[in-house]
């Protein structure tokens, strides 16, 4: 592994390097490599096979396997994706594990929340408690959510939103025809 611990890293290492890098207290705009230990740094944009962020701030980050630890993160894609008292903007995953961390978009097949918010929460399955969401999408919940719209409010709010723009188009049109 190499360990770098320097303040600015300049080389970005070109797409496909295979590999694995340690930072430790650095700042690297883009990396594209197999295995990625973050700690404490900051990192603009991440592609790994796995990622493991302790302390640290990534912009954009793709990669199969990624752990988060007090760590914030802008735009995460992973196919397995565990937060640890950390901050996410925005999450798509297939599998996904928060523990006492926060989101504002989650996108995922199967939730498991533990003392997590989310400002919106769109999943198959969602598991776990206590789970604070805004709106909750899913198909399935088993533990206690506080949520503002649940998946039933949110299609009688649709409907009902509907429902409104469709009376409000026809009353314009027909007062349009007696006006000519």
């Amino acid at each position: 592994m190499e360990d770098t611990n320097s303040e600015q890293v300049d080389q970005n290492p070109e797409p496909g390097v295979e590999g694995s890098i340690e930072l430790h207290q650095v700042s690297v705009e883009s990396l594209t490599l197999d295995q990625a230990q973050v700690a404490q740094s900051l990192v603009g944009e991440l592609q790994s096979q796995q990622a493991t962020l302790e302390y640290s701030m990534v912009g954009s980050l793709e990669a199969q396997n990624t752990e988060l630890t007090t760590s914030m993160a802008g735009m995460l894609c992973a196919e397995q994706l565990s937060a640890k008292m950390s901050n996410i903007g925005v999450a798509n995953a297939a599998d996904l594990s928060m523990q006492q961390s926060s989101a504002a978009i989650l996108q995922a097949g199967s939730v498991q929340m533990v003392d997590s918010t989310a400002a919106l929460l769109v999943a198959r399955q969602v598991t776990g408690g206590p789970i604070r969401t805004g709106i909750l999408l899913a198909g399935k919940v088993e533990g206690p959510v506080e949520t503002r719209v649940d998946t039933p409010r949110a299609l009688l709010a649709g409907g009902v939103a509907g429902l409104v723009t469709g009376l409000v188009l026809l009353v314009a049109q027909l007062f349009r025809k007696r006006m000519r």
